[in-house]
């Protein structure tokens, strides 16, 4: 007799195209199309990816990443946070009057910040909850209060400044070999969202975020406080709003050059002022077809991105 041998079944008979396939289903669609992003972005701008250039770019998306991060909150539990926008003003704001420049200020003005944006939040979550308005007209008025607040304390013309140790969160990092500059912006983004994504995943009030938002009725009856889960949402969500405007008030003025930009082929070459006559008058004179497009320049920009088309130019 013959003995016939079944082919194999399971994981080990799988095919290695359909392996990647069904991993690739696994990964939710927003990575998938973030790593297109990149990868395009990458493509058309080389530098993009180098770890200088990448890092600046994180470090600018860090406070809107950290917004977001409290707004999945909000969201997850079934309401809206339009006041967020706001608050992220009214904390520059109010930073720059309290401390008008005075380093020693800074370590008792963040915490007196985050409790502000807690009680922004708790304010929010208690007329949602407790008051029974929509989330969405009671975001909306407290934007509308915290606009009005700011412009009538400061008059309508900010005044005061922040200090520098106020602004290294969002300007300033920790120095790497060959990495450069590690944005602090950029380690508080990681934090914030290994924060989140254990507090939502591996935690009993996660999953009572993701009660209270997908039905209600059917986690109040199971013992959830819903009430209590989206007041606690909107909280978070200011907190996130008060780092975020922390992050952002280092961003204005003008910070060191890291050394990618300083050593980056778009600095501008040095001219004479003999050059920067010639450049005056070559830029004042009635345009005609036989100029090159580097005669609209000016060769002595003192931007760093000045427009490579009319480096040789300068240089001759």
């Amino acid at each position: 007799m013959t003995a016939t041998v079944a082919p194999p079944t399971g994981p080990a008979a799988e095919r290695p195209g359909a392996r990647v396939g069904r991993l690739l289903r696994a990964v939710p669609p927003i990575w998938l199309v973030l790593a297109v992003v990149i990868v395009l972005i990458a493509w058309r701008n080389p530098t993009f990816v180098e770890p200088g250039p990448f890092l600046a770019f994180l470090r600018r998306c860090a406070p809107l990443a950290v917004l977001a991060a409290g707004q999945v909150f909000v969201i997850i539990a079934g309401e809206f946070d339009l006041s967020v926008g706001a608050l992220v003003t009214a904390v520059v704001v109010v930073a720059a009057r309290l401390s008008d420049g005075d380093p020693a200020a800074t370590w008792w003005l963040i915490p007196l910040l985050l409790a502000a944006g807690a009680g922004v939040g708790l304010v929010n979550g208690l007329v949602t909850t407790r008051l029974r308005v929509p989330s969405f007209i009671a975001t909306l008025g407290m934007l509308l209060v915290l606009n009005g607040a700011v412009f009538l304390w400061s008059g309508g013309a900010p005044r005061g400044s922040l200090a520098d140790n106020f602004r290294q969160f969002g300007r300033f990092g920790i120095d790497l070999p060959g990495l450069g500059q590690l944005p602090y912006a950029v380690l508080i983004l990681v934090a914030v969202g290994v924060g989140s994504w254990l507090l939502l995943s591996h935690s009993r009030f996660g999953h009572q975020v993701y009660a209270a938002g997908g039905n209600p009725r059917a986690a109040a009856l199971s013992g959830v406080d819903v009430r209590r889960v989206r007041t606690v949402a909107f909280v978070i969500s200011g907190l996130a709003a008060v780092v975020a405007g922390i992050l952002l008030g280092g961003f204005p003025g003008s910070p060191p050059r890291p050394a990618w930009v300083t050593s980056s082929r778009r600095s501008p070459p040095s001219c004479s002022a003999a050059r920067c006559r010639a450049g005056v008058a070559a830029a004042s004179a009635p345009p005609s077809p036989a100029r090159s497009p580097c005669n609209r320049c000016s060769p002595c920009s003192t931007s760093w991105a000045w427009p490579s088309r009319c480096a040789t130019r300068c240089r001759a």
